[in-house]
């Protein structure tokens, strides 16, 4: 199991984690979701992704995802969880 975290800035924390064997990623920590169950898509997405994925591109899919579902976050932008992704896949 691999973990990383990042302090956003205005205090929020963002934790991920990705499961070596299964590929699975999992993200919690201190932010809020509208709606709150949309996380499991932004699970999916980057349990999806090869861990070659680079930031940029992981940024635009997380990017274009909360924009067709409607997705609002507070606490992190979609460049935070593509930065917690590369930690987490290498």
């Amino acid at each position: 199991m691999r973990e990383a975290s990042k302090k956003i800035t205005g205090g929020k924390l963002v934790k991920m984690r990705r499961d070596e064997k299964t590929g699975r990623v999992t993200i919690h920590g201190d932010f809020f979701l509208h709606p709150e169950e949309s996380v499991f898509a932004l699970e999916d997405l980057l349990s999806g992704l090869p861990p070659s994925t680079g930031e940029g591109k992981t940024t635009t899919l997380v990017t274009e995802l909360m924009q067709e579902e409607g997705i609002q976050a507070v606490g992190f932008v979609a460049g935070d969880l593509a930065s917690l992704f590369s930690e987490v896949a290498h």
